[in-house]
Parts: C-alpha cells; sequence; structure tokens
C-alpha cells in the first residue's frame, strides 16, 4: 500500500502543478508514474517543461550506468 499511496500523491501533486491528469489513460498515467519513480516529482515536471538539464538526468539516473 505504501508504494500506491507514493503514486497517488504523485499524480496529485502533477494535477496541482496545472497538469490534466484526469484526462490521461491508464497507459499514459503509468509512464508519469515511471518518470516520477526514477527522476521525482521536481523533475518530472522539469523533464514535462523540457527544462531538465542533462547533469540532473545522469544524478537520477545514474549516467547510464548499471
Amino acid at each position: 500500500m505504501k508504494i500506491i499511496n507514493h503514486n497517488v500523491r504523485n499524480l496529485e501533486a502533477l494535477e496541482k502543478s496545472g497538469y490534466r491528469i484526469a484526462v490521461l489513460d491508464d497507459a499514459e498515467k503509468a509512464k508519469l508514474l515511471y518518470l516520477t519513480h526514477h527522476l521525482g516529482l521536481t523533475d518530472t515536471i522539469r523533464f514535462i517543461k523540457g527544462t531538465i538539464t542533462e547533469a540532473a538526468v545522469d544524478c537520477a539516473g545514474g549516467g547510464g550506468q548499471g
């Protein structure tokens, strides 16, 4: 239940940030949850806006290693 609650909070936070989550289908919501899992909420919003830096992605994603 902990991960479900976390995902619900992330979707609610994206909605509060102005993104129309309610109109997305389940596959699109799953993509957003994947992003928030790997990037975190703040960097997911930056990714959507196109303002995320390569350094932030390298840090969040391990620089392609692993």
